[in-house]
């Protein structure tokens, strides 16, 4: 009886969402796409619905919807996803008041969606950043003495991955913007202090710190890759292209690609990527958030805390993977 009773509920609901979609297609003129998106939102949650056990949807309480969106959340649900099915569910129950088959459309409607906030920046592992920033050096030693019979092109492929290591390690260990990375001059870098000084956003200058690594790739570039790239008349720029110009920044995206691909890395890594990822290991290292600041030439500490959530999230998957506690929990069932 109690299955019999199931379907029949079963079948309502979705006599119920067929009329939903006709509206949507009559009156709203939705395109396929809205429909599409709208059926499997709606019907995403009447299936939540019939899990928890609810025969009628009159009985549909806030302290469900909420439910709802808890356990999208604990599925790793992206709020935006989770956002726009709640504004599919709230149309849907708009159209049911409107029908009479509800009289409390607002237990719905007035539920609040989950704030939006901030998206976290992609960043890499500490290891994924050293075998990105290392590639060119090894692909270097892999093709020393060999490569093409043309001297001058042999040089000028060298010079190029000489060009690309230097770079990869400066935005990596100083943090820089690529727009930075493309408008340094040779006059903004005190190699003896390991100092780069570069214009940032609203045209603020900034010095920001680099490593011995990054240091020695930058030596080498200087001394036996850029003089191979400069032409007569060529800009001051610590960056060339291969026909003597400034490197610009979509030069720079395409070259990190090359190299993160040479690297097996995914393909979402950008030019932001490297950047993201100083300004996260600094922090997972204890740097001070005031100094990552200083170093990131963010004019508000507001945008720099963005990168503790993201180490925030780190130290609780860290938490949930290797506490004892978590792993008793889990073998004896509790939540």
């Amino acid at each position: 009886m109690a299955v019999s009773k199931r379907h029949e509920d079963d079948q309502r609901w979705r006599e119920h969402l067929d009329r939903f979609e006709r509206y949507l297609t009559t009156e709203q003129t939705a395109s396929r796409y809205t429909l599409r998106n709208y059926r499997g939102d709606v019907g995403a949650f009447l299936s939540f619905l019939a899990e928890r056990g609810v025969r009628g949807l009159d009985e549909v309480d806030r302290t469900l919807v909420r439910e709802w969106i808890y356990e999208m959340t604990m599925q790793r649900t992206a709020r935006t996803s989770i956002a726009r099915r709640l504004s599919a569910v709230r149309s849907f129950w708009r159209f049911l008041a409107r029908e009479g088959v509800i009289d409390r459309p607002e237990v719905v409607t007035r539920v609040p969606s989950p704030k939006l906030g901030r998206r976290l920046p992609n960043f890499l592992t500490q290891r994924d950043a050293e075998r990105l920033v290392e590639a060119p050096a090894k692909a270097i030693a892999k093709t020393s003495g060999r490569g093409p019979r043309d001297v001058y092109e042999r040089q000028l492929k060298t010079a190029l991955t000489l060009r690309d290591h230097a770079l990869l390690e400066l935005s990596y260990s100083a943090g820089l913007r690529v727009a930075e990375v493309s408008s340094l001059d040779i006059s903004g870098l005190d190699m003896h202090r390991r100092v780069a000084r570069v214009w940032g956003k609203r045209s603020k200058q900034r010095e920001t710190l680099f490593g011995q690594p990054c240091q020695e790739a930058l030596e080498v570039y200087l001394k036996d890759g850029r003089p191979k790239l400069a032409r007569e008349g060529s800009p001051l720029a610590v960056f060339l292209n291969s026909r003597g110009g400034r490197l610009t920044t979509r030069g720079i995206e395409l070259m990190l690609k090359k190299w993160a691909a040479a690297a097996d890395l995914p393909a979402r890594v950008h030019p932001h990527t490297l950047r993201h990822s100083f300004a996260t290991h600094l922090l997972d290292g204890g740097a001070d958030l005031r100094a990552v600041q200083e170093l990131l030439g963010h004019a508000s500490v507001a945008t720099t805390e963005i990168y503790t959530h993201v180490t925030q999230a780190k130290m609780a998957q860290v938490y949930a993977r290797a506490h004892p506690g978590m792993k008793r929990d889990k073998d004896n069932g509790e939540s």
